[in-house]
């Protein structure tokens, strides 16, 4: 089963005889089978046909709706567990304080830990990076005795500082960045792993939700009217590893130019329809791609779901030591 992304504006899908048909003005361009798609994820400016959204309602397609630039909109999705005792627990946990700072300190300790391996991997590049790592090692260790989610926190907001400091010294000088900047994006680094971010939350969103979780109720995240806060939680350790990894190859590897972002008159930097659909070709295959997990090789999408399985036992023993943290090596 796989993901079917439709990055371009004008396209149409509809179903017939089983069958997915993408078109652009009236003229069929593909044909898909629809038993070997789990998931349809389309972008502005795409239109979905009425028969297509109810078949896969009926017959547990998640469809996800982004903007142009990436940004996460929502989901249409029939097929969710009911798993009250699951969210009772969950709502129960999240609420509780010492809960929420050891599943905080357990998910940033292997955010940064993750983050320290990304630049080791790029020292050789600029030996200057080396007082970054220190730094980010340090905030680690700071993380132990942290007592608030707030406190945890503001030291993962200063191992962020270095470590995109330490990114931007080491990657392509054409793509290199002040700092990172979200909403807007204001450069072709910054533009990409927002998009790339995207995909892979919406990704976990869809299994979280699949499995049972509200993921309106995070433990490390403030809530926030729609959205996910839950899914922001689990995305923080798998940033480095699966997002900004794969954006440092396509650009060490010149697989994207200048030419595929739009730059705007308000200093906002966007991917355009060819730039989309190059992050989105790399970020499928990173996540089909394997990692060794807890000495086992899998894809990344299974590392993923293992994972939300570990936050389950969790809930259900109510036993942090249960949650399997993703450090990579």
């Amino acid at each position: 089963m796989a993901s079917l992304y439709i990055t371009k504006n004008g396209v149409s899908l509809g179903l017939k005889a089983n069958r997915i048909y993408i078109s652009k003005e009236g003229e069929e361009t593909k044909e898909i089978p629809i038993h070997k798609v789990d998931r349809i994820i389309i972008f502005e400016g795409v239109k979905i046909s009425s028969n297509l959204i109810q078949y896969a309602i009926e017959n547990n397609i998640e469809i996800n709706f982004l903007k142009g630039n990436g940004q996460y909109l929502g989901r249409i999705s029939g097929g969710e567990y009911d798993r009250a005792e699951i969210v009772r627990k969950q709502i129960l946990l999240t609420g509780d304080e010492n809960f929420r700072v050891e599943m905080s300190k357990k998910i940033i300790k292997s955010k940064l830990s993750n983050q320290i391996t990304i630049l080791l991997r790029r020292k050789k590049i600029d030996e200057s990076i080396t007082k970054n790592i220190d730094l980010i090692k340090r905030m680690k260790e700071n993380i132990e005795n942290c007592k608030s989610v707030e406190e945890i926190m503001g030291h993962e907001g200063i191992s962020a500082k270095e470590y995109f400091e330490g990114i931007s010294k080491t990657i392509n000088e054409e793509f290199a960045f002040d700092g990172r900047s979200k909403r807007p994006p204001k450069d072709m680094f910054n533009a990409m792993i927002s998009m790339a971010y995207t995909l892979l939350f919406s990704e976990i969103n869809s299994m979280a939700a699949s499995k049972g979780l509200y993921v309106y109720a995070g433990f490390m995240h403030s809530d926030k009217k729609g959205h996910p806060s839950l899914i922001s939680d689990f995305i923080e350790e798998w940033r480095s590893i699966i997002c900004d990894s794969t954006v440092i190859s396509i650009i060490n590897k010149k697989w994207i130019k200048k030419e595929d972002f739009n730059f705007n008159e308000d200093g906002s930097v966007y991917l355009n329809q060819n730039g989309r659909k190059i992050l989105v070709e790399h970020m499928t295959r990173k996540l089909n791609g394997e990692i060794n997990y807890f000495g086992k090789s899998m894809t990344y999408r299974e590392a993923l779901s293992r994972q939300i399985d570990s936050f389950i036992d969790v809930l259900k023993n109510d036993n942090v030591s249960l949650y399997k943290v993703s450090n990579t090596r």
